[in-house]
């Protein structure tokens, strides 16, 4: 907790950015639970977009 609100995170996913950049990376996808609205404010501030054309389905073999 002592090092929250110091920018840690912005800094590092910003320097990711760069890093994706320069590599000439064209797509990086972020996932977000619907409910992390702080989350997803974050990501769209360094410029990601929010989908609604895709799905995620996932498995769970211990749920079958």
């Amino acid at each position: 907790p002592e090092y929250r609100r110091h920018h840690i995170g912005q800094k590092l996913a910003q320097t990711a950015v760069e890093k994706i950049k320069a590599e000439k990376i064209a797509e990086v996808y972020i996932f977000s639970f619907r409910d992390n609205t702080v989350g997803q404010s974050f990501w769209k501030n360094l410029g990601f977009e929010k989908r609604d054309d895709v799905f995620v389905f996932s498995f769970d073999s211990d749920k079958v």
